[in-house]
């Protein structure tokens, strides 16, 4: 495994960290292994932190961050076809850039009381931001109410446990080493099948068709070379 050595030493633990991580899993990875691939000594990185667990903590703030990315788009203009398409696809595509966490999430949460904290907090907002979602997607004309209406809460719930379970799901079957973008592409279809139902005909054809032609142009294809926002 190589690492580009440049940006701050910290920093370097930390993208090491997670390639390691991401690779491995957090168990099997110590902190002389993410030092040598540093590229520092082991006294180096304990002056930045402590333990693994301190690294591991450092990385939620990417995680956080990129989530509410997901959601960040205007409150005012109609959300398009293809900014759902980029969304469903980009989000599951975030879970396999930070997959040491979704995979194993439950025993992170277990051994760690600031983990656990962590995630019920992210959980949280991201169900309610999948509702805000969801509800503007109504108000733009482009969605129907559930019936009774509180159901749309409990739509976005369910979009989340496939969105969340996805990458889980694709390393136990398959192992991370082969899954393509296709398998990426497939887990935003899975969470757009979810809501399909209650979509405008007009404004959900067009985002099936997308999500299809980029299934078949990403078969076979590593899911490494799959960048978000593309």
């Amino acid at each position: 495994m190589r690492v580009t050595k440049t940006g701050t030493t910290r920093d370097r633990i930390i993208e090491t960290a997670l390639e390691l991580f991401n690779t491995r899993g957090v168990g099997t990875v110590t902190t002389n292994e993410i030092a040598a691939v540093a590229g520092i000594s082991p006294g180096n990185l304990y002056y930045y932190f402590a333990n693994k667990q301190e690294i591991v903590r450092a990385l939620l703030p990417r995680i956080e961050a990129a989530l509410e990315a997901c959601f960040d788009y205007d409150e005012v203009a109609p959300l398009t076809t293809a900014r759902m398409v980029k969304d469903y696809v980009d989000g599951i595509a975030l879970l396999w850039d930070y997959r040491f966490f979704f995979t194993a999430f439950n025993d992170l949460v277990r051994s760690d009381d600031e983990i656990a904290q962590f995630y019920i907090r992210i959980d949280d907002w991201s169900h309610q931001a999948m509702t805000r979602f969801y509800a503007k997607l109504v108000r733009d004309g482009q969605m129907h109410w559930p019936a009774p209406r509180a159901r749309l809460s409990e739509l976005a719930r369910k979009t989340l446990i496939i969105w969340f379970g996805m990458m889980a799901m694709l390393e136990a079957r398959r192992g991370a080493e082969e899954i393509t973008q296709a398998d990426i592409v497939d887990g935003g279809i899975l969470c757009f099948l979810d809501v399909e139902p209650y979509l405008d005909a007009d404004f959900a054809a067009p985002v099936r068709r997308k999500l299809e032609a980029m299934r078949r142009a990403a078969q076979d294809v590593p899911v490494s070379l799959y960048k978000t926002g593309t």
